[in-house]
């Protein structure tokens, strides 16, 4: 069954063999919603590694442009490249939000790159 938004599937579990967790077959849906943050800026602190980064690149992937900001230079160009190579949009500046200046900094900068009005 598709929708405008993507594709319903029916997945068989593992369910009801022996030594899965649950007794009985059943099945998942999943819904696949491809694109879903299509046409959306996101900005994200912290996106040089770990979970900031993880979360950077999942957005790129469902569509949206992505500004990155951490302290760490190196880690926003690694990770934005990253991004671009697998077909996302990505820009990024270093900053240190602790400082107030640094934070105007980034809000312009993201403007300025990626050409929306952050709310």
């Amino acid at each position: 069954m598709s929708t405008d938004r993507g594709e319903v599937i029916p997945v068989r579990s593992n369910f009801g063999t022996p030594g899965a967790p649950c007794v009985g077959p059943f099945f998942l849906t999943i819904l696949v919603v491809p694109m879903l943050l299509k046409n959306q800026v996101a900005l994200f602190t912290g996106s040089g590694r770990g979970i900031g980064r993880a979360i950077a690149q999942l957005f790129a992937k469902e569509g949206a442009a992505v500004f990155l900001t951490a302290r760490t230079e190196k880690e926003l160009a690694a990770t934005a490249e990253e991004i671009s190579r697998n077909g996302g949009r990505a820009s990024y500046t270093p900053a240190d939000l602790s400082r107030p200046d640094d934070c105007e900094q980034v809000v312009a900068v993201a403007r300025e790159k990626l050409g929306r009005t952050l709310r």
